[in-house]
């Protein structure tokens, strides 16, 4: 008999409705995005997995491994969840992690013998065509090196059998980026929590704010006039060399404080405008010097929003650098030492008791016309897959497709809504415009699946420019050659693949 959740964690259960609903037709990248689910007990219908599939307490191996810091080892040990601790995103990862159970009679394990950058578990694995695990996750780009190499076994043949990539448990915005030619090996949907915790998001501190007697940021979003240059101004009205030293330093206010994986490349990803992008042939292509938009905005970035007089990079603090770097920069906001920063979400439960805080957008370049969606921007995915030498890819369909909707139903609400939008915040405006970053989220593949040809090898140079502009072109042009390069090569590899 297959298992069956008891009666006293059924009763436990509590649903939660959350804000968005998904298009019907497939979206424009460009143009829409897929939201946040609304639990609707007629959703449950669409799992189309027979209910008396039942796999006999079979284990479904997941290769991964701690992550970087203990922060963001959620993103890849979040299988591994086994208990209930009173924690909102454990609790809501356990209860979709049982159901899926419980549904296929199957259990999760996780091995953590994987690497964050290093794939030699995985090819071993695959060279000897074993059964080791069933199921990998690993950053965006060494996963795609593994589908290049013919060792990713292919979505679209495991929609032959319960993967259904139309479901609203999966990104169709955001496969689309994933896609080459069409051929998607590495899919995104609501089991990968990385797609929430990596968004690049705007935080400014309200105390700061309204201090100064700053226009209502929020209000700005909604009138279509959160701007660049808008968002400049408050930048300069804020910082202050407060103890009068005459030196600015992190005792002193700032515009913003900030580290450079969550400044520089959103402004530009936010407005449409990528390093590389794709053709309608669903080709990747080097964008970064096909016009002048992204020389324009990197010319704000860098000269304006990066201005050493008015924003501090968290690498120059002499207080806050005992953490990592990305939990340092937020610790120097909650101080209410700078007006804005960049983090994701992941990082929010620093600010808990400190800042009072709110969410927002990066800005557009020009004023819009009201209501017009403020797009956001995902620094990168946590890529889940399954290995080439899957040897029952009906069993593998089935976990994948299954995950994906009870994480839709239990974890991804109780994290966007309680832990993030209520217990974080609980500020309505700031609910709004987590609801809708979430919904229009953008990936530059220039910072993603070809991190080390293109902004790895470029953006160093670029974002520690001292001479103007002329770096950002100068960069770019000679390192176009390997940029394009590695594209092609990828082009080739997946139209090798079968």
């Amino acid at each position: 008999m297959k298992k069956k959740l008891c009666a006293a964690l059924l009763a436990a259960i509590t649903l939660l409705s959350v804000f968005f609903s998904c298009a019907d037709t497939k979206p424009d990248p460009k143009e829409s995005g897929t939201g946040a689910p609304a639990t609707d007990p007629e959703t449950e219908a669409a799992l189309n997995i027979p209910e008396e599939l039942d796999y006999d307490g079979r284990t479904f191996t997941v290769l991964s491994c701690p992550g970087e810091n203990e922060t963001v080892k959620m993103y890849h040990l979040h299988f591994d969840v086994e208990e209930q601790n009173a924690d909102d995103l454990n609790d809501g990862l356990y209860v979709a992690n049982t159901r899926t159970e419980a549904f296929l009679n199957i259990e999760f394990e996780t091995d953590t013998s994987g690497s964050l950058v290093d794939t030699s578990v995985y090819r071993q694995h695959v060279a000897a065509d074993d059964d080791a695990f069933d199921y990998a996750i690993w950053i965006d780009r060494f996963a795609l090196a593994l589908a290049e190499d013919g060792m990713v076994y292919s979505v679209n043949d495991l929609s032959d059998y319960y993967v259904d990539l139309s479901n609203p448990w999966w990104y169709d915005t955001l496969n689309q980026y994933l896609s080459i030619e069409d051929k998607l090996y590495l899919a995104a949907g609501y089991s990968d929590i990385s797609l929430f915790g990596s968004m690049a998001t705007m935080l400014f501190n309200k105390t700061i704010a309204s201090d100064l007697q700053l226009d209502n940021p929020y209000q700005m979003v909604y009138d279509g006039t959160w701007t660049f240059d808008a968002f400049y101004e408050m930048m300069q009205s804020a910082a202050n060399d407060v103890n009068g030293d005459q030196v600015m330093n992190d005792d002193d206010r700032w515009g913003a404080v900030y580290i450079d994986t969550y400044w520089y490349n959103p402004f530009s990803a936010v407005n449409g405008v990528y390093v590389i992008d794709k053709d309608d042939d669903d080709l990747p292509y080097f964008a970064a010097l096909e016009g002048e938009e992204l020389y324009d905005i990197y010319d704000r970035v860098l000269n304006d929003f990066s201005d050493p007089s008015i924003s501090f990079p968290i690498t120059r603090s002499k207080v806050y650098n005992e953490g990592h770097v990305y939990e340092n920069t937020v610790r120097m906001f909650a101080d209410d030492k700078a007006l804005f920063t960049g983090t994701t979400p992941f990082y929010f439960y620093l600010l808990r008791e400190k800042a009072d805080y709110g969410i927002l957008p990066f800005p557009k370049t020009e004023a819009v016309e009201a209501g017009t969606p403020y797009y956001s921007y995902i620094t990168g995915i946590c890529a889940h897959f399954a290995p080439s030498m899957t040897k029952d890819p009906e069993f593998t369909s089935a976990v994948m497709e299954a995950s994906n909707y009870y994480y839709y139903k239990y974890a991804i609400p109780n994290y966007v809504d309680v832990v993030l939008a209520y217990k974080q915040t609980r500020d309505d405006d700031s609910a709004n415009m987590l609801d809708m970053s979430i919904k229009y989220r953008r990936i530059d593949l220039g910072q993603t699946y070809w991190w080390d040809s293109c902004m790895g090898a470029s953006a160093g140079k670029i974002w520690n420019a001292k001479d103007g502009m002329s770096i950002f072109v100068s960069t770019f042009e000679s390192n176009r050659q390997k940029i394009e390069d590695a594209l092609d090569r990828t082009i080739e590899m997946f139209e090798a693949l079968n």
